[in-house]
């Protein structure tokens, strides 16, 4: 079948290039592939480990390249600065390896911490792995025990298999694009009520 082509061929890729600008999505639906032996659960974690701390390793450099002129240009981004520097001061070493477990700040905490504060590369890297490590194989792993929680409820019924993993992906790709609708559309209503008290 097409969709199984697809998998076999470009599985790895579409997680690395997920796990680089997104995240858990991909992860979760990889973790649930790994159980239905499309694709292997190490090479998942793997994988998404490297995408992880690609991304998160970029974003920080892009931070610290040009970081203030691009939080200037979109105010959106800048205003999560608050939120993550008070993290930062609070829980240092702690919001380091976790930030990818905060909902909502997971791209924009390394272009903040690159372009607006003075926590060293070196370091951010090093808590940055082991944070990487950890979130690629936790998300994988309730991902692949998601993929068990399915078989257990439809059973080994091949032939609804393929249905599951496309009502899968369908899933996955709503979750984000309703995440996404939901973040422009607190932003657009902040900006609303700060001009309504502007007025």
């Amino acid at each position: 079948m097409i969709v199984e082509e697809l998998i076999f061929s470009y599985g790895y890729a579409i997680l690395f290039l997920g796990t680089f600008f997104e995240g858990e999505t991909f992860l979760l639906l990889a973790g649930f592939l790994a159980h239905q032996n499309y694709l292997s659960l190490p090479l998942v974690i793997f994988v998404a480990f490297l995408g992880a701390i690609a991304g998160d390793q970029f974003f920080f450099f892009l931070g610290r390249i040009n970081g203030k002129r691009i939080l200037n240009k979109y105010p959106f981004l800048k205003n999560h600065s608050g939120k993550v520097n008070r993290l930062v001061n609070k829980y240092e070493s702690l919001f380091l390896i976790g930030f990818r477990f905060v909902y909502g700040i997971r791209i924009v905490t390394p272009l903040i911490l690159g372009g607006m504060s003075d926590i060293k590369a070196s370091r951010f890297f090093v808590f940055n792995f082991i944070g990487s490590v950890l979130w690629a194989s936790l998300i994988a792993v309730f991902g692949y025990f998601l993929g068990e929680a399915a078989q257990e409820i439809f059973g080994k019924i091949k032939h609804l298999e393929i249905s599951i993993i496309i009502l899968v992906i369908i899933a996955g790709i709503i979750f984000a694009i309703a995440r996404f609708s939901f973040e422009s559309f607190r932003r657009r209503r902040k900006k609303r009520m700060v001009g309504f008290i502007a007025e």
